[in-house]
Protein backbone atom coordinates (compact mmCIF):
# COMPACT_ATOMS: atom_id res chain seq x y z
CA UNK A 1 0.00 0.00 0.00
CA UNK A 2 2.95 2.35 0.80
CA UNK A 3 4.52 1.79 -2.59
CA UNK A 4 1.50 2.42 -4.52
CA UNK A 5 0.83 5.86 -2.15
CA UNK A 6 3.95 7.33 -3.12
CA UNK A 7 3.98 6.03 -6.96
CA UNK A 8 0.47 8.23 -6.80
CA UNK A 9 -1.60 4.60 -7.48
CA UNK A 10 -3.54 4.06 -4.75
CA UNK A 11 -7.44 4.03 -4.35
CA UNK A 12 -8.89 6.43 -2.36
CA UNK A 13 -9.41 4.59 0.31
CA UNK A 14 -5.98 3.31 0.30
CA UNK A 15 -4.81 7.26 0.53
CA UNK A 16 -7.04 7.69 3.97
CA UNK A 17 -5.84 4.91 5.16
CA UNK A 18 -2.29 5.69 4.93
CA UNK A 19 -3.18 9.38 5.69
CA UNK A 20 -4.83 9.13 8.97
CA UNK A 21 -1.40 6.46 10.15
CA UNK A 22 0.56 9.57 8.97
CA UNK A 23 -1.62 11.61 11.45
CA UNK A 24 -1.22 9.41 14.20
CA UNK A 25 2.13 8.03 13.76
CA UNK A 26 5.30 10.64 13.62
CA UNK A 27 7.29 8.15 13.26
CA UNK A 28 5.55 6.58 10.44
CA UNK A 29 5.03 10.01 8.99
CA UNK A 30 9.04 10.31 9.07
CA UNK A 31 9.30 7.11 7.11
CA UNK A 32 7.00 8.16 4.15
CA UNK A 33 9.02 11.04 4.28
CA UNK A 34 12.18 8.90 3.60
CA UNK A 35 10.41 6.25 1.29
CA UNK A 36 9.23 9.17 -1.39
CA UNK A 37 13.05 11.14 -1.27
CA UNK A 38 13.54 7.14 -2.04
CA UNK A 39 11.44 6.61 -4.64
CA UNK A 40 11.68 10.54 -6.55
CA UNK A 41 15.40 9.96 -6.87
CA UNK A 42 15.33 5.89 -7.57
CA UNK A 43 12.53 6.27 -10.15
CA UNK A 44 14.34 8.23 -12.36
CA UNK A 45 16.55 5.29 -13.37
CA UNK A 46 13.42 3.06 -13.84
CA UNK A 47 11.88 2.76 -17.62
CA UNK A 48 9.22 0.08 -16.52
CA UNK A 49 7.25 -0.17 -13.43
CA UNK A 50 4.52 -1.70 -12.20
CA UNK A 51 3.41 -1.11 -8.50
CA UNK A 52 1.28 -4.31 -7.79
CA UNK A 53 3.66 -6.82 -9.47
CA UNK A 54 6.62 -5.22 -7.76
CA UNK A 55 5.17 -5.20 -4.38
CA UNK A 56 3.85 -8.74 -4.72
CA UNK A 57 8.10 -9.99 -5.66
CA UNK A 58 8.79 -8.42 -2.35
CA UNK A 59 6.77 -10.84 -0.23
CA UNK A 60 8.97 -13.70 -1.79
CA UNK A 61 11.99 -12.30 -0.30
CA UNK A 62 12.01 -10.77 3.15
CA UNK A 63 12.15 -13.18 5.73
CA UNK A 64 9.35 -14.42 6.92
CA UNK A 65 9.52 -13.03 10.09
CA UNK A 66 9.97 -9.38 8.45
CA UNK A 67 7.04 -10.42 5.54
CA UNK A 68 4.87 -10.90 8.39
CA UNK A 69 5.11 -7.92 9.77
CA UNK A 70 5.10 -5.81 6.76
CA UNK A 71 1.63 -7.23 5.92
CA UNK A 72 0.33 -6.04 9.58
CA UNK A 73 1.71 -2.64 9.49
CA UNK A 74 0.97 -1.80 5.81
CA UNK A 75 -2.80 -2.29 6.42
CA UNK A 76 -3.11 -1.92 9.55
CA UNK A 77 -4.12 -4.67 12.40
CA UNK A 78 -7.70 -3.10 13.34
CA UNK A 79 -7.76 -5.27 16.37
CA UNK A 80 -4.99 -3.87 17.98
CA UNK A 81 -4.63 -0.19 17.39
CA UNK A 82 -3.22 1.07 20.79
CA UNK A 83 -0.27 -1.81 19.99
CA UNK A 84 3.84 -0.26 20.82
CA UNK A 85 5.53 1.49 18.13
CA UNK A 86 8.01 -0.39 15.58
CA UNK A 87 11.42 -1.25 16.29
CA UNK A 88 14.19 0.99 14.02
CA UNK A 89 14.99 -2.09 12.28
CA UNK A 90 11.24 -2.92 10.97
CA UNK A 91 11.54 0.09 9.71
CA UNK A 92 14.59 0.08 8.18
CA UNK A 93 12.84 -2.84 6.33
CA UNK A 94 10.59 -0.76 5.01
CA UNK A 95 13.21 1.97 3.67
CA UNK A 96 15.17 -1.23 2.61
CA UNK A 97 12.35 -2.76 0.69
CA UNK A 98 11.51 0.15 -1.14
CA UNK A 99 14.77 0.54 -2.39
CA UNK A 100 14.67 -3.18 -3.52
CA UNK A 101 11.13 -2.57 -5.12
CA UNK A 102 12.12 0.63 -7.33
CA UNK A 103 15.60 -1.52 -8.72
CA UNK A 104 13.46 -4.22 -9.85
CA UNK A 105 12.07 -4.33 -13.70
CA UNK A 106 9.51 -6.13 -15.65
CA UNK A 107 9.89 -7.17 -18.89
CA UNK A 108 7.13 -9.49 -20.99
CA UNK A 109 5.15 -10.47 -17.52
CA UNK A 110 7.68 -11.65 -15.71
CA UNK A 111 9.64 -9.38 -13.04
CA UNK A 112 13.51 -10.15 -11.86
CA UNK A 113 15.01 -9.12 -8.91
CA UNK A 114 17.32 -9.58 -6.10
CA UNK A 115 16.91 -10.04 -2.30
CA UNK A 116 18.22 -7.61 0.27
CA UNK A 117 19.36 -10.57 2.24
CA UNK A 118 21.89 -12.27 0.60
CA UNK A 119 22.13 -13.36 -3.67
CA UNK A 120 19.51 -15.33 -4.07
CA UNK A 121 16.65 -14.69 -6.84
CA UNK A 122 13.42 -15.24 -7.63
CA UNK A 123 11.30 -15.03 -10.71
CA UNK A 124 7.99 -14.01 -10.53
CA UNK A 125 5.01 -14.35 -13.68
CA UNK A 126 2.19 -12.44 -14.24
CA UNK A 127 -0.53 -13.64 -16.23
CA UNK A 128 -3.28 -10.81 -17.15
CA UNK A 129 -6.45 -11.17 -18.91
CA UNK A 130 -8.79 -8.70 -20.63
CA UNK A 131 -12.41 -8.13 -21.07
CA UNK A 132 -13.46 -11.49 -22.67
CA UNK A 133 -10.98 -13.24 -22.08
CA UNK A 134 -9.26 -16.30 -19.78
CA UNK A 135 -6.45 -18.45 -19.18
CA UNK A 136 -5.27 -21.73 -17.51
CA UNK A 137 -2.47 -21.26 -15.23
CA UNK A 138 -0.09 -23.94 -14.06
CA UNK A 139 1.67 -23.91 -11.15
CA UNK A 140 4.87 -25.50 -10.65
CA UNK A 141 3.63 -27.29 -7.49
CA UNK A 142 1.13 -28.88 -9.68
CA UNK A 143 -2.04 -26.44 -8.72
CA UNK A 144 -4.29 -25.24 -11.53
CA UNK A 145 -5.62 -21.75 -11.86
CA UNK A 146 -8.12 -20.76 -13.85
CA UNK A 147 -8.34 -17.32 -14.34
CA UNK A 148 -11.69 -15.09 -15.03
CA UNK A 149 -11.23 -12.02 -17.27
CA UNK A 150 -10.34 -8.92 -16.61
CA UNK A 151 -7.84 -10.42 -13.83
CA UNK A 152 -4.21 -10.54 -12.90
CA UNK A 153 -2.43 -13.21 -11.17
CA UNK A 154 1.34 -12.81 -9.69
CA UNK A 155 3.50 -15.92 -8.80
CA UNK A 156 6.47 -17.36 -8.35
CA UNK A 157 7.79 -20.09 -11.23
CA UNK A 158 9.69 -21.57 -7.87
CA UNK A 159 7.74 -21.70 -5.07
CA UNK A 160 9.80 -21.35 -1.63
CA UNK A 161 10.65 -24.48 0.72
CA UNK A 162 7.63 -23.34 3.61
CA UNK A 163 4.90 -21.61 1.83
CA UNK A 164 3.26 -20.97 -1.40
CA UNK A 165 1.90 -17.51 -2.39
CA UNK A 166 0.08 -15.95 -5.18
CA UNK A 167 -1.58 -12.62 -5.74
CA UNK A 168 -5.02 -12.05 -7.33
CA UNK A 169 -6.65 -9.04 -8.88
CA UNK A 170 -10.33 -10.21 -10.29
CA UNK A 171 -11.30 -13.32 -10.33
CA UNK A 172 -10.21 -17.21 -10.13
CA UNK A 173 -10.92 -21.25 -9.44
CA UNK A 174 -8.07 -22.44 -7.81
CA UNK A 175 -7.33 -26.09 -8.10
CA UNK A 176 -4.83 -26.63 -5.28
CA UNK A 177 -2.26 -29.30 -5.25
CA UNK A 178 -1.82 -31.08 -1.12
CA UNK A 179 1.15 -30.39 0.13
CA UNK A 180 1.22 -30.63 3.58
CA UNK A 181 4.69 -29.04 4.81
CA UNK A 182 3.84 -25.91 2.46
CA UNK A 183 0.30 -24.15 2.91
CA UNK A 184 -0.89 -22.00 -0.30
CA UNK A 185 -1.78 -18.46 0.27
CA UNK A 186 -4.06 -16.49 -1.88
CA UNK A 187 -3.50 -12.54 -1.54
CA UNK A 188 -6.61 -10.89 -3.02
CA UNK A 189 -6.32 -7.04 -1.81
CA UNK A 190 -7.64 -7.23 1.48
CA UNK A 191 -8.41 -10.71 1.91
CA UNK A 192 -6.05 -13.92 2.47
CA UNK A 193 -6.87 -17.44 1.79
CA UNK A 194 -4.80 -20.01 3.38
CA UNK A 195 -5.19 -23.74 2.33
CA UNK A 196 -3.17 -26.73 2.16
CA UNK A 197 -5.30 -28.86 -0.78
CA UNK A 198 -9.03 -28.03 -1.62
CA UNK A 199 -10.66 -26.50 -4.58
CA UNK A 200 -12.08 -23.05 -4.17
CA UNK A 201 -13.29 -19.74 -6.23
CA UNK A 202 -12.13 -15.92 -5.38
CA UNK A 203 -13.74 -13.05 -6.67
CA UNK A 204 -11.78 -9.85 -5.99
CA UNK A 205 -12.61 -7.16 -8.38
CA UNK A 206 -11.85 -3.53 -7.09
CA UNK A 207 -15.05 -2.11 -7.62
CA UNK A 208 -17.13 -5.14 -5.24
CA UNK A 209 -16.47 -7.00 -2.42
CA UNK A 210 -14.80 -9.67 -2.00
CA UNK A 211 -15.85 -13.81 -1.99
CA UNK A 212 -14.44 -17.07 -1.78
CA UNK A 213 -16.36 -19.99 -2.13
CA UNK A 214 -15.44 -23.38 -1.23
CA UNK A 215 -16.47 -26.65 -3.80
CA UNK A 216 -13.86 -29.10 -1.81
CA UNK A 217 -11.80 -29.65 1.27
CA UNK A 218 -11.08 -26.68 3.94
CA UNK A 219 -10.19 -23.41 3.46
CA UNK A 220 -8.95 -20.85 6.04
CA UNK A 221 -10.22 -16.71 5.18
CA UNK A 222 -8.72 -13.23 6.79
CA UNK A 223 -8.25 -10.14 6.61
CA UNK A 224 -6.21 -6.88 7.50
CA UNK A 225 -3.46 -8.51 5.17
CA UNK A 226 -2.30 -11.65 7.58
CA UNK A 227 0.63 -13.13 5.94
CA UNK A 228 0.27 -16.46 8.02
CA UNK A 229 -1.18 -15.49 11.08
CA UNK A 230 -5.07 -16.64 10.49
CA UNK A 231 -5.85 -18.18 14.30
CA UNK A 232 -9.18 -15.55 13.80
CA UNK A 233 -10.12 -16.38 10.46
CA UNK A 234 -12.83 -18.44 9.40
CA UNK A 235 -12.87 -21.53 8.36
CA UNK A 236 -14.71 -22.70 5.57
CA UNK A 237 -15.85 -25.79 4.21
CA UNK A 238 -17.20 -27.60 0.95
CA UNK A 239 -20.51 -25.02 -0.08
CA UNK A 240 -19.55 -22.31 1.96
CA UNK A 241 -19.43 -18.90 0.82
CA UNK A 242 -17.54 -16.32 2.74
CA UNK A 243 -18.35 -12.51 2.13
CA UNK A 244 -16.03 -9.28 2.85
CA UNK A 245 -17.67 -6.55 3.05
CA UNK A 246 -15.11 -4.07 2.32
CA UNK A 247 -16.89 -0.49 3.44
CA UNK A 248 -17.41 -1.76 6.88
CA UNK A 249 -14.83 -4.37 6.80
CA UNK A 250 -15.83 -7.57 8.19
CA UNK A 251 -16.62 -10.94 6.64
CA UNK A 252 -19.77 -12.95 6.82
CA UNK A 253 -19.93 -17.22 6.18
CA UNK A 254 -23.20 -18.66 4.26
CA UNK A 255 -23.57 -22.27 3.98
CA UNK A 256 -24.73 -24.69 1.28
CA UNK A 257 -24.73 -22.08 -1.41
CA UNK A 258 -25.61 -22.88 -5.04
CA UNK A 259 -21.93 -23.26 -6.61
CA UNK A 260 -23.04 -22.88 -10.00
CA UNK A 261 -24.47 -19.87 -9.05
CA UNK A 262 -20.85 -18.42 -8.04
CA UNK A 263 -18.75 -20.34 -10.14
CA UNK A 264 -21.22 -20.97 -13.30
CA UNK A 265 -18.25 -18.84 -15.31
CA UNK A 266 -15.82 -22.07 -15.55
CA UNK A 267 -18.57 -23.93 -17.75
CA UNK A 268 -19.39 -20.53 -19.56
CA UNK A 269 -22.89 -19.74 -17.82
CA UNK A 270 -24.16 -16.93 -16.32
CA UNK A 271 -26.81 -16.92 -13.47
CA UNK A 272 -28.06 -13.97 -12.59
CA UNK A 273 -30.41 -13.95 -9.10
CA UNK A 274 -32.56 -10.92 -8.62
CA UNK A 275 -29.54 -8.87 -9.87
CA UNK A 276 -29.12 -5.30 -10.44
CA UNK A 277 -28.96 -4.17 -13.86
CA UNK A 278 -26.01 -2.02 -12.74
CA UNK A 279 -24.13 -5.30 -11.48
CA UNK A 280 -25.94 -7.60 -14.48
CA UNK A 281 -23.56 -4.60 -17.34
CA UNK A 282 -20.38 -4.62 -14.77
CA UNK A 283 -20.32 -8.72 -15.62
CA UNK A 284 -21.61 -8.43 -19.38
CA UNK A 285 -18.75 -6.20 -20.03
CA UNK A 286 -16.21 -8.49 -18.70
CA UNK A 287 -17.70 -11.19 -19.94
CA UNK A 288 -18.43 -10.04 -23.89
CA UNK A 289 -15.62 -7.07 -23.73
CA UNK A 290 -18.19 -4.29 -24.54
CA UNK A 291 -19.00 -1.19 -22.53
CA UNK A 292 -22.39 -0.58 -21.11
CA UNK A 293 -24.26 2.73 -19.99
CA UNK A 294 -27.35 2.91 -18.36
CA UNK A 295 -29.26 6.19 -19.34
CA UNK A 296 -31.43 6.74 -16.72
CA UNK A 297 -30.72 6.46 -13.19
CA UNK A 298 -34.42 4.59 -12.88
CA UNK A 299 -32.78 1.90 -14.74
CA UNK A 300 -30.62 0.48 -12.05
CA UNK A 301 -33.81 -0.45 -9.69
CA UNK A 302 -34.82 -2.74 -12.29
CA UNK A 303 -33.77 -6.80 -11.32
CA UNK A 304 -32.80 -9.53 -13.54
CA UNK A 305 -33.20 -13.23 -12.74
CA UNK A 306 -31.80 -15.55 -15.45
CA UNK A 307 -29.27 -17.85 -16.42
CA UNK A 308 -27.79 -17.82 -20.08
CA UNK A 309 -25.25 -20.65 -21.01
CA UNK A 310 -23.13 -20.24 -24.21
CA UNK A 311 -25.48 -17.47 -25.51
CA UNK A 312 -24.10 -14.44 -27.68
CA UNK A 313 -24.68 -10.97 -26.54
CA UNK A 314 -27.20 -10.36 -28.60
CA UNK A 315 -29.43 -13.09 -27.33
CA UNK A 316 -28.84 -11.77 -24.12
CA UNK A 317 -30.14 -8.19 -24.55
CA UNK A 318 -33.15 -9.52 -26.38
CA UNK A 319 -33.65 -11.78 -22.78
CA UNK A 320 -32.99 -8.35 -20.94
CA UNK A 321 -35.15 -7.00 -23.06
CA UNK A 322 -38.45 -8.45 -22.74
CA UNK A 323 -37.63 -9.71 -19.26
CA UNK A 324 -36.85 -5.63 -17.79
CA UNK A 325 -39.43 -4.20 -20.94
CA UNK A 326 -36.21 -1.83 -21.30
CA UNK A 327 -35.06 -0.66 -24.78
CA UNK A 328 -31.10 -0.84 -25.82
CA UNK A 329 -28.96 0.22 -28.72
CA UNK A 330 -25.84 -0.89 -29.77
CA UNK A 331 -22.75 1.11 -31.79
CA UNK A 332 -19.73 -0.27 -32.33
CA UNK A 333 -18.43 -1.46 -29.22
CA UNK A 334 -20.83 0.44 -26.86
CA UNK A 335 -24.54 -0.75 -25.71
CA UNK A 336 -26.87 1.31 -24.35
CA UNK A 337 -30.01 0.53 -21.91
CA UNK A 338 -33.13 3.47 -22.34
CA UNK A 339 -36.63 3.28 -20.72
CA UNK A 340 -39.47 3.63 -23.54
CA UNK A 341 -40.57 7.36 -23.30
CA UNK A 342 -44.27 6.11 -22.34
CA UNK A 343 -42.75 3.82 -19.43
CA UNK A 344 -43.17 4.95 -15.39
CA UNK A 345 -40.09 2.94 -13.90
CA UNK A 346 -41.38 3.95 -10.42
CA UNK A 347 -44.56 1.45 -11.12
CA UNK A 348 -42.04 -1.69 -10.66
Amino acid sequence: MLARYVAGECSSREEAIIESRIEDDPDFNSCVEDVQKIWDTKMQQVQSWNVDANWASLNKEIIKEAENQLYKDFTGNRKNKNRSRNSSLAWGLRIAAIFMLVGTFSLSGVIYFSGIFGEQSTVLKEVTTERGERANVQLNDGSVVNLASESQLIYALEFGEDKRSVHLSGAAYFEVASDDGRPFYVFADEVVVQVLGTSFGVKSYQDEDIQVVVTSGEVKVGYDGLASDLSDGVLLGKGDLVHFQRAVQELSVTQNVELNHHLGWLINRMVFDDTTLTEVSRKLERWYGVDITLSDPGLEKLRLSATFEGDSIHEVLRVIQLDLEVNYKIKDNQITFFLDASRDINRN
